[in-house]
């Protein structure tokens, strides 16, 4: 019997707490809340997409009934959403090669999916190579302004190394006990690191989010690699410090990621329209850590995400091919 990785259900259920905190900090200002948010924003994705990376297979009917699918069928349901609350005017359009806000991830997911037959090495050495040259090529992509929303091409290289690695690491799994000074020592480095992103004026949330070129950010290749290597060192920290049991009500939440991130936009874009941090920062970051808290007990639980694979992704049409067989 395959024995469950709560290591990595708990280290989902903190990223996807701090998916859906961030999304609502950005609906209220505050010193404190533009320092904490620039900290959440060097590290979430990129270790989100390292365990993306981790837990992907390909395969071809989960690819398309479980990745192509979700996406276009929320692309069609956040438009109509924004029309409905914002009363929008006009053509009604959807593009499908521009996500909309949330769903980059689900478009480069995709993306990335595709690439793993290309990537699929049990050589080490090719691996090494591999991983150096997605992040050439993410410090590279920097420098084409072209890149952009379109396609989330910009953050598709951005983010591509640490899904790589995610996807390798899952095929070099050890039981290796990492001495403590490693942890002290990873502490101090993000501390360091920490101070320079809350302090440092060329560190904007337009470079965080990496889906801006060097000219339109006003940033160079040099902070892209300090961030690359600090979102490597934040995931490898969280991977040592994260226990690996169950955890009463955390776990079983964290295994059931996708549902939460794919409906909790709606939540914050009704946050957004009825002006629901109206107090102070204090105040409103509690309520934000409290909605945050309730939105993954509402949407991450088994009862909530079994629904929600039923009905918004394709597991339906296996469900009636089976029926017919």
């Amino acid at each position: 019997m395959h024995e469950r990785d709560y290591k990595m259900d708990n280290l989902r259920f903190l990223l996807i707490f701090l998916v859906i905190l961030g999304h609502f900090m950005e609906l209220f200002k505050g010193d404190f809340t533009s320092a904490f948010y620039k900290i959440i924003y060097s590290f979430h994705m990129p270790a989100f997409l390292f365990l993306t990376g981790y837990f992907a297979r390909f395969h071809r009917r989960k690819l398309v009934l479980g990745l192509i699918y979700p996406y276009i069928l929320f692309q069609i349901f956040y438009r109509i959403f924004d029309g409905l609350i914002y009363k929008e005017k006009g053509t009604f359009t959807i593009e499908f090669g521009t996500p909309y806000w949330i769903l980059w991830y689900l478009l480069v997911t995709i993306f990335y999916y595709l690439l793993l037959p290309l990537i699929d090495t049990k050589n080490r050495n090719h691996k090494i190579t591999i991983v150096i040259t997605s992040i050439v090529l993410s410090l590279l992509a920097g420098f084409d302004s072209s890149l952009g929303y379109y396609g989330s091409l910009a953050r598709f290289f951005s983010f591509l190394p640490f899904f790589i690695t995610g996807y390798y690491t899952a095929h070099a799994k050890t039981n290796t006990k990492y001495p403590v000074w490693l942890f002290f020592a990873l502490g101090i480095i993000l501390i360091i690191a920490s101070h320079y992103i809350i302090t440092a004026p060329e560190i904007t949330k337009k470079v965080l989010y990496g889906s801006y070129s060097y000219k339109k950010a006003q940033y160079h290749a040099g902070i892209k690699l300090f961030l690359i290597f600090l979102g490597f060192v934040w995931t490898t920290f969280l991977l040592l410090i994260m226990p690996n049991k169950r955890i009463p009500f955390l776990s079983v939440l964290g295994q059931n990621t996708l549902s939460v991130f794919l409906l909790h936009g709606f939540l914050v874009r009704l946050a957004k329209k009825h002006q629901l941090f109206c107090y102070s920062e204090g105040e409103n970051i509690l309520v934000s850590a409290i909605l945050s808290l309730s939105i993954i007990a509402l949407l991450g639980n088994p009862w909530s995400a079994k629904w929600f694979h039923r009905l918004f992704t394709g597991s339906w049409i296996n469900h009636l091919q089976k029926g017919r067989e």
